[in-house]
């Protein structure tokens, strides 16, 4: 699942924002849950994994989307746009 954006075709904007992550997230839950249950053989520890894996995505996420935009500023500057 891309952003509307890049559904759109716009190749400007083809990267993946946190909306996207929320969704494939929400998408395999249950299954990334199973696996860490898997992994762990322990209800507590499987928790505690999931819950650090998703808070490890969500960090991950935010500065990817912060970069994407710093990178996006600064071409904009490049070429001569003030970005308003």
């Amino acid at each position: 699942m891309m952003s509307k954006m890049a559904a759109a075709g716009n190749p400007r904007f083809m990267h993946a924002v946190p909306q996207d992550f929320c969704a494939i997230f929400n998408e395999d839950m249950s299954a990334l849950y199973s696996l860490a249950l898997l992994l762990t053989a322990d209800h507590e520890m499987a928790q505690q994994c999931f819950l650090a894996a998703l808070d490890h995505c969500l960090i991950r996420s935010g500065c990817v989307s912060r970069s994407s935009t710093v990178v996006e500023q600064a071409s904009n500057r490049e070429a001569g746009d003030p970005g308003c």
